[in-house]
């Protein structure tokens, strides 16, 4: 029985079944089609410290308990993004097939790669016409996004079929991609500079049991808030000077890697 969602203070974590729930019923509305299991299905990967929820990564967190959590206020924003994006479905883009067979790889990959994915979905035999049958409890989605609402699949000659995608997923779903890089830089960056100073809490077991606050790859407290272009527009040269602008900047937190933006 899937998780009644409960919305609670801002900050507060929730379970991933939760999560999956509110993810959905946020974006209902959206142009771009959502997923269910977008933090329980492959090829989610919470137990890594981060989800893709289209093109932000979102922070997971290790309660006491031992079970997976998220910040609730997280999946509002990465919800509030995608409501934000406009979708032309005839503006598309050809993801395949090109030449060449997709390499075969494990089944649970370590990154999103989601040409890849989606392609060597399509290549199984009947691939295609599965998809479009929405198969139930196939994992379809990427990023929570789901994919297959949106695939266009076109025949030339009466024979070759290519697949297309709408350009504002293509966009969104190579954002998720650079959003996971940037995090796996800023997790190697962690550990090549921990490695020869004290060592610190592993980030994804890190919870403040007092306060109830997440702690990101950078040990960065969740009270810290992502920068929203409150200074768009605005000179460098000119707010350097002014009073109180570095202490503004040291309440923002990268929304990517989760670290503080003044920190080297």
């Amino acid at each position: 029985m899937p998780e009644r969602v409960v919305t609670g203070r801002a900050g507060d974590l929730i379970s991933l079944g939760v999560a999956d729930a509110l993810w959905v019923d946020l974006a209902a509305d959206s142009a771009v089609p959502t997923a269910t299991g977008a933090f329980t299905r492959s090829p989610s990967r919470p137990r890594a410290g981060y989800v893709l929820l289209g093109a932000r990564a979102v922070a997971t967190v290790r309660a006491s308990s031992g079970s997976w959590r998220v910040p609730e206020d997280e999946v509002r924003r990465a919800a509030a993004e995608l409501n934000a994006v406009a979708m032309d479905r005839q503006d598309l883009v050809r993801i395949g097939p090109f030449r060449g067979q997709p390499r075969q790889e494990s089944a649970e990959e370590t990154t999103l790669r989601w040409r890849r994915r989606v392609a060597r979905e399509l290549h199984q035999p009947g691939g295609a016409e599965r998809t479009a049958r929405y198969e139930e409890g196939r994992p379809y989605h990427l990023a929570g996004i789901d994919w297959r609402q949106v695939l266009v699949e076109q025949i030339r000659d009466g024979a070759q079929r290519t697949w297309w995608l709408p350009r504002t997923v293509v966009r969104l779903l190579d954002a998720a991609e650079h959003a996971e890089a940037q995090w796996g830089h800023a997790a190697h960056r962690r550990q090549t500079s921990t490695s020869v100073t004290d060592p610190l809490p592993h980030p994804r077991r890190a919870l403040d049991a007092g306060n109830r606050q997440p702690i990101g790859p950078e040990g960065s407290a969740a009270t810290l808030r992502p920068y929203d272009k409150e200074l768009e527009g605005q000179l460098y040269s000119v707010l350097s000077k002014k009073p109180g602008t570095s202490r503004r900047v040291a309440g923002w937190v990268c929304a990517v890697c989760r670290r503080p933006r003044t920190l080297p």
